[in-house]
């Protein structure tokens, strides 16, 4: 399922006009709310790449991609078992 919430909204709008340092702090605010999926902390790792904070960056996308193949790994658990 896709969570949306206002933090990621926010972030994305100034990703978008490219005030990185305002998109990391929203970002960081919906993260602390554990409502990210693995999408959402990929553009949160893109924004850092994007405001040269590389080392951050790479931790976050390495976290954005262990994340979806949990996700991936969960979602064929659930259709073996349901079959």
């Amino acid at each position: 399922p896709r969570i949306i919430n206002l933090e990621t909204n926010i972030a994305t709008v100034y990703k978008g006009l490219g005030d990185f340092d305002k998109a990391i702090h929203y970002f960081k605010l919906a993260s602390s709310k554990k409502t990210l999926v693995s999408t959402q902390y990929r553009v949160f790792g893109e924004t850092l790449w994007k405001a040269q904070r590389f080392d951050d960056a790479e931790a976050m996308l390495k976290y954005a991609n262990s994340r979806a193949e949990n996700s991936k790994r969960s979602n064929a658990v659930e259709i073996a078992s349901s079959t």
